[in-house]
């Protein structure tokens, strides 16, 4: 008894896999097609494509089921059914749209802020080195000791903590080396987020990637200027 391929369908008619009918015991060329089936081959098919039967002849489907296209937003689409995705308003890349003038400057003063508040390296008298923080709660606990100070109500030396959680007594003449520092440092964090402020707005800085090397640089400059 012999058989023969035939072409399986799912409920939809879209070719599924190949399949064996076998031929009748009853019935010389006579085949048992199993449910589904269609004895008509399919036309061959390219990466992208499938096949689906409308009753009497196959037709050519786009199939990028498993892929993921993009929405107008940019988010991630996957595809899970037959169908062309472009006429569901999706497309296969995307290009994000150039940021703007206020998201460029909006992401600078993120930036300004970080590197604020990264900690400045101070030398003490003494030759020690180490690092003291620099963000917002420490430039003020800086500022009180620093009225302290003017007023004679620190007593010197008195125990410093610094950003590497070792605690030190540094005089008074330390303390202001390190308020110095840390205001210095601040203050060139705004020249340089001014000075790049303007280059956005001249265009001539227009992708967040560029921000951050260009601060830095300008920071360096600031510093180097101090």
């Amino acid at each position: 008894m012999s058989t023969k391929v035939v072409y399986q369908l799912d409920e939809r008619g879209y070719l599924v896999r190949e399949a064996l009918a076998h031929e009748s015991p009853l019935e010389a060329g006579v085949y048992h097609l199993p449910a589904g089936t269609v004895e008509t081959p399919p036309p061959a098919l390219s990466s992208g494509q499938a096949a689906r039967w409308d009753g009497a002849s196959w037709h050519m489907v786009p199939d990028h089921r498993g892929e993921a296209w993009f929405d107008e937003r940019g988010e991630p689409v996957e595809i899970l059914d037959y169908g062309d995705p472009e006429e569901l308003g999706l497309t296969r890349s995307f290009t994000p749209p150039p940021p703007t003038t206020d998201q460029l400057l909006q992401e600078l003063g993120t930036i300004r802020k970080l590197v604020e508040a990264q900690g400045v390296p101070i030398t003490l008298a003494s030759g020690e080195q180490d690092e003291v923080d620099s963000d917002d709660k420490a430039q003020a606990k800086l500022l009180s000791i620093l009225t302290q100070i003017d007023k004679g109500l620190r007593p010197d030396p008195s125990t410093f903590k610094f950003k590497s959680n070792v605690s030190r007594k540094i005089t008074n003449a330390d303390m202001l080396r390190i308020v110095q520092a840390v205001l210095a440092h601040v203050q060139a964090c705004f020249e340089a987020e001014g000075s790049l402020q303007g280059k956005i707005r001249a265009g001539t800085i227009d992708t967040k990637e560029a921000l951050k090397p260009a601060f830095d640089f300008a920071l360096k400059q600031e510093m180097k200027a101090l």
